[in-house]
């Protein structure tokens, strides 16, 4: 078992707190092989590190029966001494293993794939194979087989993809070393058998997993982006649930007509003739007998593990998507939403009477965030989106640009304070801005309209002329380091 802890560290140098994992150690299990035996030993060693099972906050395992289980499981035994640290499995993992899943529903899903993996390793098995191969392949379209990796379920979607794309190149080379009397007898009785094998069903179940698969990849990536919060995995994850609803409804249609023009392309025998034919007292079609026990088995498989594995995100998110939600806040504090979601969390951080949070602190935090960063607010990002703006704050560890901008106020401050009419209001404000910023040799003026502004002051008419500020963020980073 590889233990790895996640926990926040405070960076004492430059102030601030961080999120940060390291890993700890593997430790030996392969005796262990019941959610009670793996439980005392990850609490040993939490233990032996000096770590309090009370401070524990999360817990994550993949998706084993011991782990996961909710009565017996890793999980749940650690819930019954402590009912903080919420269980989520592995998203990504988990979202992988419904390739593996359906799959394994149908006895071709799984004979699918090993004709897959078959094809890989007898053509790079020998060099004179591959070169054959590469020889039907059109080099600036080349899709070459790829293998099947037994941790990671993505690898599948870089398996079908060749296939998919190139079947008929592949096949080509299949025939050609069956055909050739260079190679052994039993090098083209296999490359036949594999040609073979490469028939009407096989491309139909091509194009349907590369379909699924095509669409669960990208919300895998999504999910393993440093920007993924609870929010948008389950964002992710809803549009994959969404795609296998309506592929169930229109899928099968679509795959038998885009394996049928493959077939035709590459002259493969359309095994569906759609004649009908008894089977006991129901008359079908083979194409409906795929759709009854290849395509719906598999789609149905893919669905349920979709649903099932992700029950505990939804949890999650029906605690904590509330914080993410910066857009409504101000809408969820009117009508109250935003104060049930604080003490809800509140009570979910409860144990033995004592709370992590005070839920009436966390709404007064949340009211003062939606009243008090116009900054950041979403009408604000929306106007600066609009019109191209890039919004630059000022750093919390460099107080100076803070003390630049009390500045500014205060001088304007004084030209109130000493103008008496609004011509002089208005002469102050010019000066202001046609002086050079210290530390540079530009004024505001020259920074926002690329030239001198005409003053009382007696000034050579080439000044007036337009002229680009050039090196102004070199000039600002030295001035920092001077201020």
């Amino acid at each position: 078992m590889c233990m790895i802890l996640r926990y926040v560290h405070l960076d004492k140098a430059n102030q601030r707190w961080e999120i940060k994992e390291s890993f700890v150690k593997f430790t030996d299990i392969s005796s262990a092989k019941t959610g009670l035996l793996i439980t005392g030993a990850a609490t040993t060693e939490l233990e032996a590190l000096g770590l309090d099972l009370d401070d524990m906050r999360g817990q994550g395992f993949d998706n084993g029966a011991p782990m996961k289980c909710k009565n017996v499981g890793v999980q749940r035994r650690i819930l019954n001494q402590n009912p903080r640290p919420f269980f989520n499995p592995c998203g990504n993992h988990s979202l992988n293993l419904t390739v593996n899943d359906a799959a394994d529903s149908t006895l071709i899903g799984t004979q699918y794939f090993a004709t897959v993996q078959k094809i890989y390793v007898f053509l790079s098995a020998a060099t004179n194979r591959w070169d054959v191969l590469k020889k039907h392949l059109i080099p600036a379209k080349a899709k070459t087989p790829k293998p099947l990796c037994t941790t990671r379920w993505s690898s599948r979607i870089n398996a079908i993809k060749p296939l998919c794309k190139n079947s008929g190149e592949i096949i080509a080379a299949l025939r050609e070393i069956e055909d050739t009397e260079s190679f052994n007898k039993d090098v083209r009785f296999e490359a036949g058998t594999l040609a073979d094998k490469i028939d009407f069903i096989f491309i139909c179940c091509t194009c349907f997993r590369y379909d699924i698969l095509s669409h669960t990849n990208i919300a895998s990536k999504a999910l393993q982006t440093i920007q993924s919060n609870v929010q948008t995995a389950l964002t992710s994850l809803e549009s994959v649930m969404n795609f296998l609803e309506s592929y169930k409804e229109n899928g099968c249609e679509k795959v038998l007509n885009e394996a049928t023009e493959i077939c035709e392309r590459i002259s493969i025998e359309d095994e569906f003739d759609h004649q009908k034919r008894r089977a006991g007292r129901t008359t079908v079609t083979n194409a409906e007998e795929f759709e009854t026990k290849v395509f719906l088995p598999i789609i149905e498989s893919a669905t349920d593990s979709v649903t099932d594995r992700f029950k505990a995100l939804k949890q999650h998110s029906e605690l904590f998507s509330f914080l993410y939600d910066f857009e409504n806040y101000e809408a969820n504090r009117n009508n109250g939403s935003l104060q049930k979601s604080c003490k809800k969390l509140e009570i979910a951080l409860t144990h033995d009477g004592k709370s992590d949070i005070d839920g009436d602190d966390l709404f007064v935090e949340l009211s003062l965030v939606s009243n008090n960063m116009p900054m950041g607010s979403y009408e604000t990002k929306q106007f600066a989106k609009k019109h191209d703006i890039e919004i630059i704050t000022s750093s919390p560890n460099f107080p100076q640009s803070n003390g630049m901008a009390e500045k500014a106020v205060g001088i304007c401050k004084n030209i109130l304070r000493k103008s008496e009419n609004e011509e002089d209001i208005l002469r102050a404000l010019l000066a202001y801005r046609t002086t050079p910023t210290k530390n540079m040799s530009y004024s505001p003026a020259q920074l926002i309209q690329n030239r001198n502004l005409r003053t009382e002051l007696p000034m050579h008419i080439n000044k007036f002329r337009l002229e680009l500020c050039i090196d102004v963020e070199k000039q600002q980073q030295a001035k920092q380091k001077i201020s």
